[in-house]
């Protein structure tokens, strides 16, 4: 085990942090009786605890084979603790068992409906797919080609590495028309780091991200975004030779889609943008779930990215993707997906065929 250094308080927080959200979680957990607590303020406490904190969580577990690699694995094992502290005043802390590792810890309060405050680490508001759930994303990999790149999902993008989509800094929110079923108008606008979860920022500069969604009706939705910041790469990146290890450069993003949700079928699509320095890279998505029965869905996926547009089909991959899942409980699923590479011209990538199946409980 990595020795905890007295000066390193980043280190210090993140090795603390299992044991103390396993500790709240036995404690919320064990069952309260009256008797056991002789000093009555003790058990308000607790009692006040198990109203205002609530646990939950979710695993993964998923079997994975292609051309090199056949094997069981376990995706994600998530634990999240979500306090209501006031009405106005909420806290909220995830924690990543297979690290460990703190995903998301954040406070929040809220104004007005229409102007909420959030600080901390959290998932940064570029695109409509990079804030939906895992459990909830059709794609075993989870999520798209161009959101794993210009989102920082997945570390498929070497200067800017992966964070599971998350950042850390300060987000005003809110809803500013309201339907009464849903939210007809919602916006985001985030100051981040820029840099991921977990480590302080490595340049002087913050990234600025703004998200927009309009529902025109219950069922469709309408969003765009934009990122406009400056990296600091932590790696180099055959996509963007001219950038070196520790180089600083400019870092714009947009991003336009919509998804419709309906009893029969849901529809997402989006295409995104993205400029690192001077190489331009650009994708899109569209993904398809065909509601075959109550708990049978049918999965089709559209995926593409050019992650630079002067390499033409060097650095272009295409994802064909199609499959079933079933959710055999709420918010429980088995899924089937079979998926085809098509990057037939870019040594750095995989391609070919690829099987997946995955298990998912949520509690």
């Amino acid at each position: 085990m990595t020795p905890i250094r007295p000066h390193s308080d980043r280190h210090f927080t993140l090795m603390k942090a299992p044991i103390l959200l396993a500790t709240l979680a036995l404690a919320l957990s064990l069952p309260l009786k009256a008797q056991v607590f002789k000093n009555e303020n003790t058990q308000k406490v607790v009692n006040t605890l198990r109203e205002r904190i609530k646990l939950s969580g979710y695993v993964q577990g998923a079997y994975t084979a292609d051309r090199d690699e056949n094997t069981f694995e376990l995706k994600r094992a998530i634990l999240m603790a979500d306090g209501q502290i006031t009405k106005q005043w909420r806290v909220y802390y995830m924690l990543d068992l297979k690290g460990p590792k703190t995903l998301e810890a954040y406070t929040e309060y809220k104004f007005h409906e229409a102007l909420q405050v959030r600080f901390g680490q959290y998932k940064n508001p570029f695109s409509i797919e990079n804030q939906i759930s895992p459990t909830l994303i059709e794609q075993i990999e989870t999520y798209s080609l161009v959101s794993n790149y210009l989102a920082g999902i997945s570390s498929a993008d070497p200067l800017y590495g992966g964070h599971s989509g998350r950042d850390q800094g300060l987000m005003v929110f809110g809803n500013l028309v309201d339907k009464g079923a849903y939210h007809a108008l919602t916006y985001k606008l985030a100051v981040m780091n820029g840099q991921g979860i977990n480590v302080k920022d490595k340049n002087t500069q913050k990234d600025l991200i703004a998200y927009l969604h309009y529902k025109p009706c219950a069922e469709a939705t309408l969003a765009a975004s934009i990122w406009e910041g400056r990296g600091h790469a932590i790696a180099e990146s055959p996509y963007n030779p001219g950038l070196k290890t520790g180089d600083n450069y400019r870092r714009a993003r947009w991003s336009a889609g919509a998804e419709v949700k309906t009893r029969l079928a849901d529809l997402r699509g989006e295409y995104m943008a993205g400029r690192d320095a001077g190489v331009r890279s650009q994708g899109y998505y569209v993904v398809g779930n065909l509601h075959l029965t109550d708990k049978l869905d049918l999965l089709a996926s559209y995926d593409y990215l050019q992650r630079n547009k002067d390499m033409g089909n060097a650095a272009e991959q295409t994802n064909y993707i199609g499959g079933l899942q079933y959710w055999f409980y709420p918010r429980c699923r088995l899924q089937l997906v079979y998926t085809y590479r098509d990057n037939l011209h870019d040594p750095n990538q995989r391609g070919g065929n690829l099987l997946q199946a995955q298990v998912q409980v949520r509690f």
